[in-house]
This record gives structure tokens, sequence and C-alpha cells, in this order.
């Protein structure tokens, strides 16, 4: 017998000698691998689309403008993090038929009725979240849910003895939901690249809305700040602003007539005025933080842009509050150089083109002085030559070379000169 065929007797004998329940439960463990391994690949391959239900008041307790300020928080916050192809919001919701009757008619709060609610939206998850009192403490509570499989993905929450630090508590949980909704659904997702529309487009600005808390001649006043920086942008064909609407015929009217005053009546509204963008900012306070907020609404597709948030505490950072947010919303816009205006971007390419020259000149300085030190000391080596130079010709080359050279000096120094004034 050769060896080849002994180790296989032996490598025979070995397997033989396994227990038959061994065996199986190998095949268990690896199918059990596979599955899961598949299961995870699904579940990454899976859209991440979202729909966000406003947040509700479990306590006759809680505010209802409060809870509408911290629901724009936290959508601001879902919509900041840049991961989820699309977030489907109230206003979409509210295209619906009904959306709490149909709430209603399935009977129950439970996640198997959001589940089957998310599914006639046609998305994958969705994400629900409410506000109430227990005792005198604060309670946050949200929740990311599959709809497939009608299962609590994320869970998130906290309580809290003061009203004025819900914001804060919000914040927190939602960036905690989102870290564990994306390590579980899919860890390597990446920002979706934002587009960015083109300048001069009409935008309709409606006036600063005191949702809860805020004095209106201050809302006013920070009205009129967004207002001031969205025109010294320069990136707007025109700017309808809240006074003009009220030139109107009945803005308001037509609005009550719309019957909501979410994204899809602000985008009719918009369409009725004939611009393509809407800005619709809202500030409130809960306790002693401020909350501005700004969404910029396409008209055409009823989409939000972008949505943006700014917090303070103290009344008179406001108006730089209200600047820091604008900023945001047009680099959100229109990129990184929406902040500048006309002149700053002129002036900023003036300096490149500047700075530019400056180095084309100062390299053809060197240059010119190299080839004019290499000519003469060719000429030089040339007229000292002692076979060939020493003649009148040689003598002749090397005066030129000289004067070309001692030109070619002042020219550098001159061009040096201006180089560095640039």
């Amino acid at each position: 017998m050769t060896r080849v065929q002994t180790h296989l007797l032996l490598c025979a004998l070995i397997i033989a000698s396994l227990p038959t329940n061994a065996i199986a439960d190998s095949k268990a463990v690896t199918e059990t691998k596979n599955a899961a391994s598949t299961a995870a690949s699904e579940l990454s391959a899976r859209r991440l689309e979202l729909a966000a239900m406003p947040l509700r008041s479990s306590s006759p307790k809680v505010d209802g403008k409060q809870v509408s300020v911290l629901n724009e928080l936290l959508l601001t916050l879902i919509a900041n993090d840049g991961r989820f192809k699309k977030v489907i919001s109230g206003s979409d919701l509210t295209d619906l038929i009904n959306l709490e009757q149909q709430k209603q008619v399935l009977g129950c709060e439970q996640s198997g009725c959001m589940s089957a609610l998310a599914q006639a939206l046609d998305v994958p998850f969705i994400v629900v979240g409410e506000v109430g009192f227990v005792g005198e403490q604060t309670v946050f509570n949200l929740k990311f849910l599959d709809v497939a499989q009608a299962k609590v993905i994320a869970r998130e929450g906290g309580m809290t003895p003061n009203a004025e630090q819900a914001p804060d508590l919000g914040r927190t949980a939602t960036q905690r939901a989102l870290k564990t909704f994306f390590e579980q659904v899919n860890p390597t997702a990446q920002k979706q690249a934002q587009t960015e529309i083109e300048s001069a487009q009409a935008i309709a600005v409606l006036d600063l809305e005191a949702v809860h808390g805020v004095k209106p001649s201050m809302a006013e006043v920070l009205s009129d700040i967004l207002l001031s920086r969205l025109t010294e942008s320069r990136r707007f064909k025109s700017i309808i602003a809240g006074e003009d609407l009220r030139d109107m015929i009945s803005i308001e009217e037509q609005k009550q007539a719309i019957g909501c005053d979410d994204e899809s009546c602000m985008t009719a509204l918009g369409g009725a005025l004939g611009v393509p963008l809407m800005a619709v900012p809202s500030i409130g306070r809960i306790g002693d933080q401020f909350i501005i907020n700004i969404k910029v609404l396409n008209v055409d597709d009823a989409k939000v842009l972008v949505r943006k948030t700014e917090t303070v505490r103290k009344e008179v950072d406001l108006p730089r509050a209200v600047l820091t947010l604008t900023e945001d919303t047009l680099k959100g816009l229109f990129g990184a150089d929406a902040t500048m205006t006309a002149g700053q971007l002129e002036r900023r390419l003036t300096r490149n083109l500047m700075r530019r020259s400056a180095m084309v000149l100062g390299v053809s300085a060197l240059g010119t002085v190299g080839w004019s030190v290499m000519d003469l000391n060719s000429a030089q080596t040339a007229h000292d030559d002692p076979v060939t130079g020493l003649t009148d010709v040689t003598f002749d080359n090397l005066l030129a070379a000289q004067s070309v050279a001692t030109n070619v000096r002042w020219a550098a120094i001159g061009g040096a000169a201006l180089a560095t004034a640039l």
C-alpha cells in the first residue's frame, strides 16, 4: 500500500468515527452562518428611505406648539445626517387620504400598525416619536421600525426634570438612535451627495413665524435680518417677502382654504405665486432655549431641499443665530461659495488672477536672468579664448551680452517687486 493510500484510509476511518450529531451540528452552524450572512447582505441592500411621522403628545400637559418645534428639530437632525436617500416628512404624509383616520381604522399604535402604514407609503423604514410627562418629568421616546418585519430596529429616549431641556434630550436621543439604526441596517452607508441648485431663481420667503414663546416684534426684526442676508447674497433672481405676499390678494385666506400649514400647502402657495423656491422660517422657545428653523422647498415637486436649525439660550444671540442659519442655508443650496456676495466673489477671483500672474512673472524673471547669465558667460569665454578670441567680433559680442545682462537684471528686479506687490 502506498503512502497516499494509507493517508486516505486514515482520513476515512477518522470521519467514520465522528459522531453523527457532530457532523449535523457542524452543518447546522455553517447553514446558520450562511443564513445570517445572507440576511445581513439583504438588509444592507435595502433602500435607505424613511417615513418620519409627526411627533405625538402623550399628555395633555404638553404644549402642542412645543411639540411642533421639537418635530422640526428632529426632522432637521435626520435630514442633515445625509445617509438616507429619501425622508418622507409630514408634507408627503398629508398627500395620502386622511392618515390619522387610517391609523384609527387600524385600531392601535403598535409597531405592526405603523408598519402597515409605512407599507402604504412604500418605504422600508419608519420613525415615530412621542413627548409626554411622567409625574413632573418630561419624557421623550423615539423608535425606528423595520416595515417588512414589523419590529423595532432602534429605540432611544429619556427623561428630564426640566421641560427646557427637552430639545437637548431629543437631540441626543435622535443621534443615538441614528447611530444604532445604521449599525444594524447598513454600517457602510455614506452621506448622499447633495444636489446644488442653480443661481438666479425666484424665491418666496414667508415671515419668520413665532411658534411659541417669542414676541412678534422680535420675530419681525429677525425676519428682516434673514431677508437682508438673502438679498445680499445676490443668488436669487427675485425675492418675494412676507410683506409682498400680504399685498397680494388674500394670501392668508388661500392658506386657510388649503386647510394646512405643511410643505404641501406651502408649495401649492408657491405655485400660485409663480416661484420655484419657497423658504419657510420659524422660531420657538422651550424653557430658556430659542430654536430657529428654516426649510427651503422646491415648489414643483413639493420637496424639502434644505432644512436647517440653530439653537441659542440668550435673546441677544438671536440675530447672530439667524445670520448663521441663513449662511448654512445658502451653502446647502448653492455650495461652499454661496455665502459670498457677487462683489466678494469678484474680488476673490481678482486676487487669484493676481497671484497667478505674480507666479508667472516671478518664474519668467528667474528664467530670463538665468539665460542672461549663461549668455554672458558664453560671450566672456569666447572672448578669452587664446586661439579664436581677442578679436573685434568677440569683444562686441561680450559688450552686447553685458548690456543685455544689465538690462535683464534691472527688469528682473522690477518684476520681482511687481510680483511681490501682486
